[in-house]
């Protein structure tokens, strides 16, 4: 059985940092600043925590809690919006957020944990 090295592990950490950095950025910008397109808003709230479920149920052993925490952090996201001016809380942005948690943690279910598995060396 082949050990992940501390700086394997370092990288996986920053990138899903960085990551999440990016999410919660993009989740601050004023409506003006965004891509204008019809429902955009909750495509890209479904695409960025698809992609963060991804990353983090493919880098971590335990995917529930990831898949948690990060729906969490989709509804969290939605109520600091409520305190600035620029952004309000929308339902349907924590529909989108945690469906997209939710169709990555299938996907991972479905077969994907097999490559989690190969990368750290447990296969």
């Amino acid at each position: 059985m082949q050990r992940v090295s501390k700086y394997k592990k370092r990288a996986f950490l920053l990138v899903g940092g960085l990551l999440v950095a990016t999410t919660l950025y993009l989740s601050f910008l004023s409506e003006a600043q965004l891509l204008q397109v019809a429902n955009g808003d909750k495509y890209g709230h479904f695409l960025a925590y698809f992609v963060l479920m991804l990353w983090f149920g493919l880098s971590y052993p335990s995917i529930l809690t990831s898949a948690i925490l990060l729906s969490c952090m989709g509804i969290g996201i939605e109520f600091l919006q409520n305190l600035t001016a620029t952004r309000a809380f929308e339902s349907a942005d924590v529909v989108a957020s945690v469906l997209g948690v939710l169709f990555a943690l299938v996907t991972l279910m479905a077969g994907l944990r097999k490559i989690a598995m190969l990368f750290r060396g447990k296969i």
